[in-house]
C-alpha cells in the first residue's frame, strides 16, 4: 500500500513470542525461488474467501508452526538433494507464484523452472533463510522471509550470490500444508525489469463479502485519506508494528512511513493520487492476504506521471476487531507519461550519449584509476573544439534538467544525481578549474601521459593497438601547438614543473622508440621520425614556457568558492573546508598515536627487509595476492568471485621506465575482464621511494590499496555491475576512499598479525593521508604555495624529496583530488556505523562490503542514502 518509495530498514524481530514463531538460519528452513525469473504466461486470479473456521484449526498452534517449519526442511533437503518431486511437493497444485517483474507462474511452470534449475552444473547452490517469521489462523497461515542463495566453490568457499525476501501463504491440506501463493521480490537492489505489457488479474470489488470486503473497505478508506492528503486517516490502518519492502529501496517501519507521508503531504507543487484493482483476497479467522494492484498519478506543472505497482498485504484483525496491515511486499510494473520517459529511457538514453561523447572528449589525467577505453585516432584541443565540448555540454544539461527525478526510487535518483555529477565534472574541468588554459602540465597530459597509458597495456601490440600508439606520437605536435594559443598567464610554479618535467625528452623518446619497436607492428623508421617531431613540438613548447616565466604570475590557488563548488557539485562532500581540515587534524592525531604505540611495541622486533630481487619480489608478491583473497573470504569480510583475475607485479619495461609521466600500472578494463592486473615495478634497493620501499618490504600493504580488496578489485566489481550508469561514472571519493579504508579494514582484521613493522607501514600511510587533506585545502585555498606543500609533506609523513613534491604537484594541479582517501574513508565508516545501528543482529560485514565495493564508483554518501533509505547523511 504505497503511494511513494519507502524509507530505511526496521530491527528483525527474534525468536519469541507465544503466537508468532520467527525462525533465524538456526530457528527454520528453507525457501524457493529460482524459478521465478522466468516469464511465464498470465494467470487469472479469482477471490478465495475462507472464514469461519473453528478455534481448534487455529494455524498458529505449536503443531501448525512445527509442521510449517518441517515443511521447509524437507523442501531444503529434496532441493539439496536435487530431488524434482520433493523438491515440488511443497506446493498446491493451485498454486500461483509472482516474481517482481515477471509473469505469474503455475505449478507446471514451477515444475519446468525446477527441473532445468536441478539440472544445471557449476558451483553448488543453497538457499539459506536469515529471517523467518510463521503465524497464520484457521487453514492458512503465511511465511516471511529473506532468502540468501548461497554458491559454493570447490575449494569450499561460498559466497551469497542473491537475496529475495518473500511472502508465501500456505494452505492446510489433510496433516500437511502446502504453499497456495508465493510472492518475492529481490531485496539486494537488483533491478527488475519495468514492463507495461504484462497483464495483471483483476477481480470486481463486489465479489467480497465478509472478512474480504472488510479488509477491501479498509483499504478504501486508506486511499481517500490519502487523496486528500489526511495524514491520521492514512496512517490509520497501519498495525504500529508494520514492516514492508518496496523493490529497490529500504525497509519501512511506521516512522518512516510517517515521515515519508508528511514529506509528501506537504509538497504543494505536485499533486498525487492513488486507486487500487484488487487481484484476490485470501481470509481465513484474524488474517487476511490481499494481491492486487495501484495505480500512483503524479500532476506537475510539466505534466503527468503515472505509476503501476503490484504488491501483496498481510493484514491482522486487531482485539478491537478492527483490520490492520502488518507486512506488505511490493514492486513496479510500469510507468508511463513525463517522469517515466526520464526514468527509464530518458535517463538511461542520455546516459548512453553522454558516455559516448565522453570517452572522445575526456582529457587524459595522470591518475590511473579513472582511466577509461576512449576511441582511438587523434585528440583535438583548439578553440573550436572547447567552444563544441561547450554547446555539447549545454545541451546534455538540458536535457538532465528537464527530468523531474523527486518521485522516482530511490535507486534512479541516485543515478539521475550521478548524471549530474558527471555534467558538473565537464563544467569543473571546462570553466571553473580550466586546466587547459592555465596548466601547461594539461598539454603533457594530453600528449606524454596519453601515450604511456596505451604503452602501460602488455605487449605484443597487434596492429591496431600499434596504430594507436603510433597516432598518440604523431598528434603530440597539434596538440602542444594548441596549448600554446590557449594557456594564458599560467602560474610560474605550474610552469616551472612542466619545465622540469621535460628536460631530456629527446633522450627518453628516441631510447623508448628503440626498446619499443620490436613489440609492435610499427616500421622501425616511421616510429623514429614521429618521435623526433613530438620531440622538436615538446623542446619548443618547454623553450616558451622558459621564456614566459618570468612574468607568469606567483598565485596558484582557485580560491574558497570554487573549491566549495567542487565538494558540493563534483564530489557530492557535505563539507567546508574547516570541515576537511578538522576531520583530518583528528585522524592525524589517532594516526601519530598508533604509531607511536606500534613503535614503541615493536623496538625490539628485527626490521623488515627489502626484496633482495626482482624475481622474489614478484613471487612474493604472487602469493601474498592469494593468501589475501582466501583472508577476506576465510573471515567472512568480502565475497571474491572467482571470475575476478590477479593483481601481478611485473617488471617496469624499458620503454615505460623512461618516460614515467604516469602511474605505470594496468588495472584492464571493462572489456579485459579476463586479464590480470599489473604493476610495474623497479629493481629493489635501498634507494627506492616511499612507496616502492614499502611495497618492497611487504607487498601487501600496496596489494591491498592498489589489487585486492582495492582499486582493481573494486573497479573490476564495478565494471559487472548491471546498472551501465554505474559502470562508467567514477568519483575518486568513493574509489580512493575504499582503497584507504580496505588498509585499515585489514589490519583490524588481523591480516598483517604477522608482521609488526607492516602494522607501522600501514598507520605511516594513514598519516600521510591526514596530511593530503590539509596540503590539498590549503593549496587550493591559497595558504601553501607548491614548494611549501612538498616540504611539508617531506618533513611530516616523512617522505623523500622526491615523492613528496610529486605529490605537492599533483595536489596543486589537481584540487579535490588529494581529500579523497581521508574523507571518503570517514564516510565509509561512518556509513558502517549507521548500517550497524539501524540493522542490529542483522547486520552483516560482507554483505554491508559487497554493496560498498559493486557499487564502489558511487558517491558514498549516495551510496547510503540507498542503502539505509530515503534520508540523506548530513555528515
Amino acid at each position: 500500500m504505497r503511494a511513494k518509495n519507502p524509507l530505511p530498514c526496521v530491527t528483525a524481530p527474534q525468536c519469541t513470542g507465544p503466537t508468532k514463531i520467527l525462525t533465524s538460519s538456526r530457528c527454520a528452513a528453507g525457501r524457493i525461488n529460482s524459478f521465478m525469473k522466468k516469464k511465464w504466461a498470465a494467470v487469472s486470479v479469482v477471490a478465495v474467501v475462507l472464514v469461519g473456521i473453528p478455534p481448534t484449526a487455529r494455524a498458529n498452534s505449536a503443531d501448525a508452526t512445527s509442521a510449517i517449519r518441517e515443511k521447509y526442511k524437507e523442501w531444503l533437503a529434496a532441493y539439496d538433494a536435487k530431488n524434482l518431486a520433493g523438491t515440488i511437493n511443497i506446493f498446491a497444485e493451485d498454486a500461483i507464484s509472482t516474481f517482481a517483474g515477471a509473469k505469474d507462474a503455475g505449478i507446471e511452470e514451477i515444475r519446468a523452472s525446477y527441473k532445468k534449475s536441478l539440472a544445471a552444473n557449476g558451483p553448488k547452490r543453497t538457499w539459506k533463510p536469515v529471517e523467518m517469521e510463521i503465524d497464520g489462523d484457521g487453514d492458512l497461515a503465511y511465511a516471511l522471509a529473506d532468502w540468501q542463495l548461497i554458491e559454493t566453490q570447490p575449494d569450499g568457499s561460498g559466497s551469497v550470490r542473491l537475496t529475495n525476501r518473500s511472502v508465501d501463504v500456505l494452505r492446510r491440506e489433510g496433516e500437511t500444508w502446502k504453499i497456495v501463493r508465493s510472492f518475492t521480490i529481490p531485496a539486494d537492489k537488483r533491478p527488475v525489469k519495468l514492463s507495461c505489457e504484462i497483464r495483471l488479474p483483476s477481480i470486481s470489488p463486489d465479489k467480497f463479502s465478509g472478512a474480504a470486503a472488510d479488509v477491501w473497505q479498509t483499504l478504501m478508506r486508506w486511499r481517500e485519506s490519502y487523496n486528500r492528503r489526511d495524514l491520521a486517516g492514512t496512517l490509520a490502518p497501519y498495525d504500529p508494528l508494520i514492516t514492508g519492502l518496496y523493490e529497490g529501496n529500504t525497509p519501512d517501519d511506521l516512522a518512516k512511513l510517517r515521515e515519508t507521508y508528511t514529506r509528501s503531504f506537504a509538497q504543494t507543487d505536485r499533486q498525487r493520487s492513488i486507486d487500487f484493482e484488487p487481484e484476490e483476497i485470501l481470509a481465513s479467522g484474524r488474517f487476511a492476504f490481499v494481491r492486487d494492484h495501484w495505480t500512483s498519478t503524479i500532476r506537475t506543472p510539466q505534466g503527468q506521471t503515472q505509476r503501476i505497482s503490484r504488491g501483496i498485504e498481510l493484514w491482522q484483525k486487531n482485539p478491537a476487531g478492527e483490520w490492520k496491515l502488518l507486512h506488505y511486499l511490493s514492486y513496479l510494473v510500469c510507468e508511463t507519461g513525463i517522469n517515466a520517459g526520464a526514468s527509464s529511457s530518458a535517463l538511461d538514453k542520455l546516459a548512453e550519449d553522454f558516455w559516448l561523447w565522453r570517452a572522445k572528449y575526456a582529457p587524459f589525467t595522470g591518475d590511473d584509476v579513472n582511466r577509461i577505453e576512449r576511441p582511438g585516432g587523434t585528440r583535438n584541443w583548439s578553440r573550436a573544439s572547447i567552444d563544441k565540448q561547450r554547446k555539447d555540454l549545454a545541451a546534455f544539461e538540458a536535457r538532465w534538467k528537464k527530468l523531474d527525478a523527486t518521485a522516482w526510487p530511490i535507486p534512479q535518483q541516485v543515478d539521475h544525481k550521478l548524471i549530474g555529477s558527471a555534467l558538473s565534472r565537464v563544467q569543473w574541468e571546462l570553466e571553473i578549474n580550466p586546466r587547459w588554459k592555465r596548466d601547461p602540465n594539461f598539454y603533457i597530459e594530453q600528449t606524454l601521459t596519453a601515450l604511456v597509458e596505451a604503452l602501460t597495456v602488455p605487449p605484443p601490440y597487434d596492429e591496431a593497438r600499434s596504430r594507436e600508439i603510433l597516432a598518440r606520437i604523431e598528434n603530440i605536435p597539434s596538440i602542444l601547438q594548441q596549448g600554446t594559443e590557449n594557456l594564458e598567464r599560467s602560474p610560474a610554479s605550474f610552469a616551472t614543473v612542466a619545465i622540469n618535467n621535460l628536460d631530456g625528452i629527446r633522450e627518453g623518446l628516441r631510447k623508448m622508440a628503440s626498446s619499443l619497436v620490436a613489440s609492435t607492428t610499427l616500421n622501425p623508421d616511421k616510429l623514429n621520425s614521429a618521435c623526433e617531431r613530438a620531440a622538436d613540438a615538446l623542446e619548443k613548447f618547454q623553450q616558451q614556457l622558459k621564456q614566459k616565466l618570468p612574468s607568469l604570475p606567483q598565485q596558484t590557488g582557485l580560491g574558497r568558492d570554487a573549491y566549495i563548488w567542487f565538494l558540493r557539485n563534483v564530489a557530492l562532500m557535505p563539507f567546508t573546508p574547516e570541515e576537511l581540515l578538522a576531520m583530518a587534524q583528528q585522524e592525524w592525531n589517532r594516526a601519530v598515536t598508533f604509531e607511536s604505540y606500534e613503535k614503541n611495541r615493536n623496538k625490539d622486533v628485527p626490521p623488515l627487509k627489502i626484496a633482495d630481487n626482482i624475481d622474489n619480489w614478484i613471487k612474493d608478491a604472487a602469493e601474498k595476492e592469494l593468501s589475501i583473497r582466501k583472508f577476506l573470504v576465510g573471515r567472512g569480510i568480502l565475497s571474491v568471485p572467482d571470475w575476478v583475475q590477479h593483481y601481478t607485479l611485473r617488471p617496469t619495461p624499458e620503454y615505460l621506465r623512461v618516460l614515467g609521466f604516469t602511474e605505470t600500472d594496468d588495472f584492464t578494463g571493462p572489456s579485459r575482464l579476463k586479464e590480470n592486473c599489473i604493476r610495474y615495478v623497479p629493481e629493489p634497493s635501498e634507494k627506492l621511494g616511499y612507496f616502492w620501499r614499502a611495497t618492497a618490504v611487504d607487498p601487501r600493504p600496496i596489494t591491498v590499496h592498489e589489487g585486492i580488496p582495492g582499486h582493481y578489485f573494486q573497479l573490476c566489481l564495478s565494471w559487472k555491475h548491471e546498472d551501465p550508469i554505474r559502470r562508467h561514472y567514477y568519483d575518486s571519493g568513493a574509489n580512493e576512499g575504499i582503497g584507504f579504508y580496505a588498509e585499515e579494514m585489514m589490519l583490524q582484521a588481523g591480516l598483517f598479525d604477522d608482521s609488526p613493522h607492516t602494522r607501522e607501514i600501514i598507520y605511516n600511510f594513514m598519516r600521510l593521508r591526514a596530511l593530503r587533506v590539509e596540503v590539498d585545502v590549503k593549496l587550493a585555498l591559497g595558504q601553501f604555495t607548491l614548494e611549501q606543500a612538498a616540504k611539508y609533506l617531506q618533513e611530516k609523513v616523512p617522505m623523500d624529496e622526491q615523492t613528496a613534491r610529486q605529490e605537492a604537484i599533483a595536489f596543486s594541479t589537481g584540487p579535490g583530488q588529494a581529500i579523497t582517501y581521508q574523507i571518503g574513508k570517514l564516510q565509509i565508516m561512518k556509513f558502517l556505523a549507521d548500517a550497524r545501528m539501524q540493522q542490529g543482529d542483522k547486520f552483516s560485514i560482507r554483505a554491508f562490503h559487497d554493496f560498498v565495493w559493486k557499487n564502489g564508483n558511487v558517491p558514498i554518501a549516495l551510496q547510503e542514502w540507498e542503502y539505509l533509505g530515503g534520508i540523506k547523511s548530513e555528515k
